[in-house]
Order: C-alpha cells, then sequence, then structure tokens
C-alpha cells in the first residue's frame, strides 16, 4: 500500500507522538508498504517526504504547527494517490489533510495521540477546555477512523462524542529496552552510592506532566533513604525553573536509543505522575528495561 502521514512532529524529536509515528513508518516499510511523511520543513531528520511551512507555538516555542496546506495536498495527492492517510496531529496541517483526503475520496485515518484539551488547565487556560475539546471531536469524526492507543482512552472519548474509535495498541523494542544495559558507570556519574536507590523520570519538562508530585515523591524517598538521587531525563518549559528550585537533582538533558536505554536500566524505580498522556511510551520502555 502507498501510506501518506501527516504530522506536525517526527523523530528525532524527543516526544511520545513522534516515537510512535516514527516506529509506525519503520514498521510498516520492513512489511514491505511505501510511506511519505508530510511534517514541518523546520524538523531536523533524514525521513523524505514533503515538508510544509510551520510557527512556532506561543508559550512553547520548541513545538511547531504546520500551517494549513489543503489546495496544496490535493494537487500533491491527485498526481501521486496515496492509498490512505494517517493524520497524527489535529492542527491546522492535519484537519487541512483531512479535509484534503476526503475531497479526493482517499481513505483518512487520525490518530488521538495527545489529551491536548485537559493542557489548557494547565497554562491558565481553562475556560478553552470545552472549546478544544469540541474541535478534536470536530477534526477526528471527519475523519474516517480515530486510532487510540488504550481502551480507557476509548471509553472516555466515546463519552464525549467521538466516533469511529480503533485500538492502536503500542508496543517496545525490547532489545533496544533491557535490564542488560543496567551501567555503574553511569549510576556513579549521577553520585549513586553503591546499591543507593535512584528514581528516574524521562519526558517533557512542563507543567502538564504534573512536574510538583515528582518533587515531592522524590523528597519523601529521600528523607526515607538519604541516599537517594533523583534524575530527570528531558527537556522543556519549566527545566530553568526546576533546576533553580532543586539544585540537588541530576539533570541529564535528552537522551535517545542506547544512550537512553542505559539511563532506564541504571535507574530502580520510575516515575509517572502525568494526567494528560493518552498512553506514556515511557512507561513500556521503562517496564522493559526492569
Amino acid at each position: 500500500m502507498k501510506i501518506t502521514f501527516v504530522t506536525d512532529t517526527y523523530a528525532p524529536q524527543p516526544n511520545g507522538v513522534a516515537t510512535t509515528l516514527q516506529r509506525l513508518v519503520h514498521g510498516l516499510r520492513e512489511r514491505g508498504h511505501t510511506v511519505d511523511v508530510v511534517r514541518p520543513s523546520v524538523l531536523a531528520c533524514d525521513e523524505e517526504g514533503m515538508r510544509v511551512p510551520s510557527v512556532a507555538l506561543p508559550g512553547y516555542p520548541e513545538v511547531r504547527v504546520g500551517l494549513p496546506m489543503r489546495l496544496v495536498l490535493q494537487a500533491r495527492w491527485f498526481r501521486h494517490r496515496p492509498d490512505v492517510v494517517y493524520v497524527a496531529t489535529e492542527t491546522p496541517l492535519g484537519h487541512s489533510a483531512i479535509n484534503a483526503a476526503r475531497a479526493l475520496d482517499i481513505p483518512v485515518a487520525s490518530g488521538f495521540h495527545t489529551n491536548f484539551q485537559q493542557y489548557m488547565a494547565h497554562y491558565q487556560l481553562p475556560l478553552l477546555e470545552r472549546a478544544a475539546m469540541r474541535y478534536l471531536r470536530h477534526v477526528h469524526n471527519r475523519s474516517h477512523c480515530t486510532f487510540v492507543p488504550s481502551r480507557d482512552t476509548i471509553a472516555d472519548l466515546d463519552r464525549a462524542g467521538f466516533q469511529n474509535l480503533e485500538l492502536l495498541p503500542k508496543g517496545v523494542d525490547t532489545r533496544l529496552f533491557s535490564p542488560k544495559k543496567r551501567d555503574p558507570l553511569l549510576r556513579a556519574e549521577w553520585g549513586a552510592r553503591g546499591n543507593g536507590l535512584v528514581g528516574l523520570y524521562v519526558g517533557r519538562i512542563a507543567a502538564e506532566k504534573n512536574l510538583p508530585l515528582i518533587v515531592r515523591t522524590f523528597e519523601e524517598i529521600r528523607r526515607r533513604f538519604p541516599d537517594f538521587r533523583g534524575v530527570f531525563v528531558g527537556d522543556g518549559p519549566k527545566l530553568k525553573e526546576l533546576r533553580l528550585a532543586h539544585p540537588d537533582f541530576v539533570y541529564a538533558g535528552v537522551r535517545f536509543g542506547e544512550d537512553l536505554a542505559r539511563h532506564y536500566a541504571s535507574a530502580d524505580l520510575f516515575v509517572f505522575p502525568s494526567r494528560t498522556d493518552t498512553f506514556g511510551n515511557v512507561v513500556l520502555e521503562a517496564m522493559a528495561s526492569g
């Protein structure tokens, strides 16, 4: 099949949606499908495909939002018609892609990867939560099918009026993420003493990730186990503030591949306090790492 993905984010951007899409694209290609990826031109990746103009999201400059490209996409798909279009993000780019596909009678599926409506409260915009949900429902209900990563999220969306929901479970590469990657030298770099406990958080360091709960958890563990070390892997708009308030934690920055696998396997416990994720890839990666 000829499959086109439309997304505002893609690997190596450090987020779960980008990681999920890269796995899907690679998996489909390994099975003999032809996959094209439409994404913002500023994304630094080796992926072939169409690149579109984008703007930075206000207040979150590392996030790019693709501009609507309906007529351009229609012209492209009229000349080189895909068998199916998969829209991964509900931005103006994604919405326009759904409309372009429907105008050409191309089957189009969408993916519900992020509870954007729940972000509103974390960014002091609680009055926009209902409007955000209405917009998300409108965009996804324009597609022929919406793939969702968990049954709980399907139940929530069904109650909210979303239609044609299908489960698309996530997997994890157990060859990459494994307890065998545990590294005593890395633990020493963190300041872990012998069998001292190390707690790990992996993800965006942002308001919607419920950071205060991580901090309270790490501090309570350290109160009981003085040798405890708390490690943050990731970047985000709250990193500077977190560093200033808690310089005693370890901030490892963004990690990928084997390096990330070592970080997982070298910790003793994993903390995932987010209430806004539809399904955290990092949870599967941590479980696979022991």
